[in-house]
C-alpha cells in the first residue's frame, strides 16, 4: 500500500504531462515546428508559455515595436523643429 502512495506521490509532483486531443493538423505542425525553433530546442512547454505571453500582450509584436520606434522619433523631429525656431537669427556686423 506505501509502495502505491509513493508512486501516486511521484507521479502528481513530477509528471506535469498535457494531453490535447482536437488540434487541427496545420495548426499542430506549426505548433511544432515554432517549438523547434532554436529559441525553444523543442521545449514544447516554455513554447506554450511564450505564445500565451505573446496573445496575452506580454511581448511585444514586431509592428508594436516598429510604431514605438517610430513615435519616439517623431517627439525626437518635434523637439529639434522646437529647437531650430527659438535659436536667434545671427546679425552681420559692417564695418
Amino acid at each position: 500500500m506505501d509502495e502505491k502512495i509513493d508512486n501516486i506521490r511521484k507521479r502528481i509532483t513530477t509528471d506535469k504531462t498535457f494531453n490535447i486531443s482536437r488540434i487541427p493538423p496545420a495548426t499542430l505542425r506549426r505548433f511544432l515546428e515554432i517549438a523547434n525553433y532554436e529559441d525553444f530546442c523543442s521545449d514544447r512547454g516554455m513554447t506554450l508559455k511564450y505564445l500565451i505571453d505573446f496573445h496575452d500582450g506580454l511581448l511585444r509584436t514586431g509592428v508594436e515595436h516598429i510604431e514605438a520606434r517610430l513615435d519616439m522619433l517623431d517627439q525626437e523631429i518635434t523637439l529639434l523643429k522646437y529647437v531650430k525656431e527659438e535659436e536667434p537669427k545671427a546679425k552681420r556686423l559692417r564695418g
